[in-house]
């Protein structure tokens, strides 16, 4: 992630301060409240929504405290922040 880049979020808790310090845009979200529907999907259903963020312009999405098996899937922990980041097609 680069300055000025569009990102997505999966929304576990209420920490979204990063992305400003990161001088990154959120421009789509799972919000707060509905990401454990989010991880609760299948591997199709997730890329369906991943199909969605990328049509928004975003490069990436973060997520903070993912469940144990995101690596498994693609994630990609950032420097030991808690926060992971799955590179969008």
């Amino acid at each position: 992630m680069h300055p000025g880049d569009k990102i997505s979020c999966v929304s576990l808790t209420a920490e979204a301060h990063w992305a400003r310090l990161a001088g990154v845009k959120i421009v789509s979200e799972i919000p707060l409240g509905d990401g454990n529907t989010f991880w609760m999907e299948n591997a199709g259903e997730k890329r369906k929504v991943f199909q969605v963020f990328a049509a928004t312009g975003a490069k990436v999405v973060v997520t903070k405290d993912p469940p144990f098996y995101a690596v498994n899937e693609g994630w990609i922990p950032l420097a030991g922040t808690g926060f992971y980041a799955y590179r969008l097609p």
